[in-house]
């Protein structure tokens, strides 16, 4: 695994799985902003889980940073809820600016 800190959300790629198609995983920000999201409207997260097609447990982990959550899951949940990725994805400005 490689962690790559960008000028938005912390990245980590599958590199031993380069080959085969690795995918990119947020390790911190974007899962905190989504449970805070479904939270703040009422949402379960096991409603979400079911629509994107993974364990609760495994959502649950992917909320609180104990496992990355993909690109791909972000726009799943984006898509059963409505909103853009935009909302869970934010940039953040260099130091200074």
């Amino acid at each position: 695994m490689l962690t790559v800190q960008f000028l938005c959300d912390k990245l980590t790629v599958d590199t031993e799985n380069l080959d085969k198609g690795a995918r990119l995983m947020f390790k911190d920000g974007p899962g905190k902003r989504i449970k805070k999201y479904l939270d703040e409207h009422g949402i379960k997260q096991r409603y979400i889980a079911e629509k994107v097609g993974i364990s609760l447990s495994t959502f649950n982990n992917k909320l609180n940073g104990k496992h990355g959550i993909s690109a791909d899951e972000i726009e799943l949940v984006c898509g059963v809820l409505s909103v853009s990725p935009e909302l869970f994805i934010k940039p953040k400005l260099p130091e200074g600016v």
